[in-house]
Formats: C-alpha cells, structure tokens, sequence
C-alpha cells in the first residue's frame, strides 16, 4: 500500500505520515529471525527450544460504510480501532488521519490487530499482513530458554527489518522487555493543582503490536504486555465508565492524543491549559465526577454510553446543548438536518455547516455539545466544568424522563428559539428541563468550590431555577426529591407543585418558594 500525497496542504491537526517500515511481526520475518537465530553461534549452547512460527494474528484495514459499521468497531470493547496504518513512519504527530485517497469529511480506513481466530464481521476488510506476535508475557510458559528464545527472536526480526535503531542499543538491555506505566494529570487553573486524569484509557503500540489500559482516579496506569522497544503512546478519550468524548477533527473515533515514541518502561504527562489536551481531560474529569456526585446523591447517572462533542472555538464564549442524539434524532418533530441545524444555532448561537452536520449525524451522533475558546484568558476549569456539569445534569433528567418527554423539550427550542417566554406549546417541558440543569449543575459547582456560583442566575428567564434551590432547602427535602418531581405528567408548574407537596410535610414553604418570583409564565 504505497502512501499517495494531498494535492493541498494536510488540514491542521492531521498526522503526517513517511515511508512504509517492513513489518517485523510478518510471519515471513519471523520465520528469516528463526532460521537466523537457529544458525547463530550465541545460540548454539541454548537448548533448541520447539518455537514454531505461524499465523497467531491478523494485521487489517477496515472501510466502514455506514453509521451502523462505524459503531459496531467503536463499541466492541475488544479490538482497538487506528486512523492512521500502523506500519509507517509517523513524520508528524496529530490528533486524527485522514486517508489522501479518501476525501476530508467522508468515513476513512480503520486499522487494527486482531487475533487469528478472531469472528470478523461481513463487512469491507482486507487482510494487510498475517503475523507472529511472541507471547512471552504468557504465564504459562515454564521455560526460561524459550522465553529467551521469543525475546531475542523479536530483537532479531526488528534487526533484520531495520526497525532497531532505539536509543537502547546493548543486548542486555533489550533483553529486558519493559511493562510501561505511568500517570497522566491536568492542570486545575481554579485551586492551582494537578489532578489525575481518570479512567481513561491510554494505548501503546509498536508497529502491530498493541496494548490498552486505563488510567485509575489518580491517573495512574499500567500495561498488561511487555515492549522490548520503545511504543507510541497515546490517550483515547474514551473512559472505562462507558463515554466518549470526541473531538474538532474526526468523526469514527474518540478524540486521540498522540505522544509519539517514548521509553518502553512508560511515559508520563501533565496536561496544562496552552496544551490541546488540556479541554478533553477537564472534560473527561468533569463528566466523572458528575456520575460519582449523582451517585452520592441517588440522582440518575447520565447514560452509560454517552457521547461528548468537544467543539474549540475562537470568539472567546463558551456554550452548550444537550439534544441526546444518539436517541431522540429521528423521532417526529427531530428528523431533518434543518431541525437539528436550528437547534444548535438556538442553544449554543452556533452555525454548524452542512459538511459538520451530516458527519455529525450519520457517525458521531453526540449526546452533549460543549462549545469553548481555550485560549480566551477568562476560562478556568471552573467555568469549563460548571458547563459541563449543567450539560451532564440535563442527560442526567433525560435518564429519568427518556425520549417523548426529551423530543417535546427539543422541539419548544426549535419552535420558539432558546427558552421563549414560557407560553408556548410543551413550554414547561423545557421549564423543568432547564431549571434542573441550572439548579443541578451550579450545585455541584458550588460544593466543588466551596459555594462559589459560576455563572448563576436564580431567576433566569422564565423558569426560575432557584425555585429548586428554595425547595431543596425545606428540612424535609432531599435533592434526590426534588429531582424524582421532575417527571410525570401532565408537564405543568401545577404538577411541579403537587409533586412536592408530597416530599414534604410543609407545603405552604412550596408555596414560598414559588411565591418569591412573580414572573412565572
């Protein structure tokens, strides 16, 4: 597969690829390290181990089609989807690839290594390189010889394929294959601290060979295979609590930040604000600690499978929405592009292209928009987290209330841009909507930063959300309580009421609390 070149420069952010590199891992490569081995002097006092070379993984490339493709290799938990070939130079790193034979904004080649015995769909895959990856990491081999054997028949084949130019160069030291761990953090700009970056997960890989892990809550990580040279590292944002944040650039995957080669014992990083990194792992953070902080609460945790658009921009604003594509698009009343285009522009003032839109829709599908200038001086984590624990509490209500309720909510937008004035149809499904994000999301910013508002408004518009905060501090309310009043119907400031009356044994303090606003629709 020879690497053809962009008629134009490559977009902004795009890996840079070289030349193709032979495969050290080809079972034709494997099998010349062997026979070399086997001929070798330094061997010849070894004990003639049974290593037998065949088949055990498959190195492929995968065009997807279709919306129902992209996902299926995004949600299958065993195999690790690239952008880029893994058998390349890798000349600049980026945070996506994009096929030159493949036009920008269209699905491109996805690379993986999978077992040799490995059910693969019916679906476009081409078989790139069948391989031997030696599993001297694999416990049940008693053997040191044949460990020996295994290891420096790597060491062999990336000689022969002109693949061992690392910094270590003695044989001792590549005989010591290496476990890669380490800690990644993120600058907190609010309270000056380094914090880890949770539970997402970090990859290696050197040429086909790959491993994944993920970060704990102190953004530690370890491998579970060894590298005898140095990986390429990168973080996935992707968490082992089931979301996904993506990022500006590309539409199959999860955002990616490449780290390029580092040493094989591992690599660590701190993410300040000038790094592009920096807005994926707040967000990433916030959107864990959001589902810690309703779990403390009983609240309903946003869906598992959540997906988080990132949206960098330069006009030093931020916004967001939280239409929950991935399960209201295409219900009645939420089924054109124009009808999702003019929500976004509603919620967030942005124009969102039709190129961006249809991408948006047919792969990515995203459940939370987050729309931020990183480089404005004014943004801190907490502003950023504040927006994304309003965005998180309203998946939060779509948890309790589900899809009619949400469509009804989206399509008040939709008719009467933003939030109206609270009188027209479904008006009041937004009203709860709204209050709850407002409400939930400034609460837990609050109880992060020691009671300070971020952007708080106790009777914005017409909804008023510090109706719930009057109401949350009744001594015989709880959050959870006032959160479970936000469903059934009918969908009413009257009903709102009703429900919380019987939460408490002193209405007329309902009654106060929603007395102390006098410009209720």
């Amino acid at each position: 597969m020879d690497q053809p070149e962009f008629e134009a420069s490559p977009p902004e952010g795009m890996m840079i690829l070289g030349e193709k590199i032979k495969n050290p891992y080809s079972v034709e490569n494997m099998k010349k390290a062997l026979d070399n081995l086997k001929t070798s002097d330094e061997f010849k006092s070894l004990s003639q181990e049974d290593v037998t070379i065949s088949t055990s993984h498959l190195y492929l490339r995968i065009l997807p089609k279709n919306e129902e493709e992209v996902n299926w290799f995004i949600e299958d938990t065993t195999m690790e989807m690239f952008d880029y070939p893994l058998d390349y130079e890798i000349i600049k790193e980026g945070f996506f690839y994009q096929d030159p034979d493949i036009p920008l904004g269209n699905p491109t080649w996805l690379y993986t290594t999978v077992p040799v015995d490995f059910k693969l769909p019916d679906m476009n895959i081409e078989v790139l390189d069948e391989c031997y990856i030696p599993d001297y990491d694999n416990v049940t081999l008693k053997s040191a010889s044949k460990i020996t054997w295994l290891k420096e028949l790597e060491n062999e084949a990336f000689r022969i394929t002109g693949n061992a130019d690392d910094e270590k160069k003695s044989s001792q030291e590549l005989m010591a294959s290496e476990v890669p761990s380490g800690r990644f953090r993120v600058h907190n700009t609010s309270n000056d601290a380094l914090e880890g970056l949770r539970r997402v997960k970090v990859r290696v890989h050197r040429v086909v060979k790959w491993d994944t892990d993920f970060t704990d809550d102190d953004g530690y990580y370890q491998m579970s295979k060894s590298f005898r040279r140095n990986p390429h590292y990168a973080i996935i944002f992707e968490n082992s609590n089931g979301f996904k944040i993506w990022g500006n650039w590309a539409f199959l995957a999860p955002a990616n930040y490449n780290m390029g080669y580092h040493d094989n014992t591992g690599h660590s990083k701190d993410f300040w604000k000038d790094s592009q990194g920096w807005p994926w792992a707040i967000v990433n953070n916030s959107v864990c600690d959001h589902r810690d902080k309703c779990d403390d609460l009983s609240i309903e945790r946003p869906p598992t499978d959540l997906r988080v658009w990132f949206n960098e921009t330069n006009n030093q604003s931020w916004s967001g929405a939280a239409p929950m594509l991935r399960r209201t698009y295409g219900y009645y009343g939420f089924n054109t592009h124009s009808m999702v285009a003019n929500f976004f522009l509603n919620t967030t003032g942005i124009v969102i292209t039709a190129n961006l839109l249809s991408n948006l829709l047919q792969f990515c599908e995203p459940d939370i928009f987050i729309n931020f200038d990183q480089d404005y001086s004014g943004n801190t984590t907490n502003e950023l987290k504040a927006l994304v624990y309003h965005e998180a509490s309203h998946a939060s209500h779509y948890s309790l209330v589900g899809n009619n309720y949400w469509v009804k909510y989206i399509n008040y937008i939709i008719t009467y841009g933003a939030y109206g004035d609270g009188t027209g149809s479904n008006a009041m499904y937004c009203g709860w909507g709204e209050m709850w994000g407002n409400y939930f999301g400034n609460y837990l910013t609050a109880i992060e930063y020691c009671g300070t508002s971020v952007h708080w408004s106790d009777g914005k518009d017409w909804y008023n959300p510090g109706f719930l905060r009057r109401v949350d501090n009744i001594s015989d309310v709880t959050t959870w309580e006032v959160f479970q009043s936000l469903t059934g119907s009918p969908v009413s400031m009257a009903q709102l009421k009703i429900n919380l009356y019987n939460k408490t044994s002193y209405d007329n303090q309902v009654d106060n609390a929603y007395d102390a606003y006098s410009d209720w629709p």
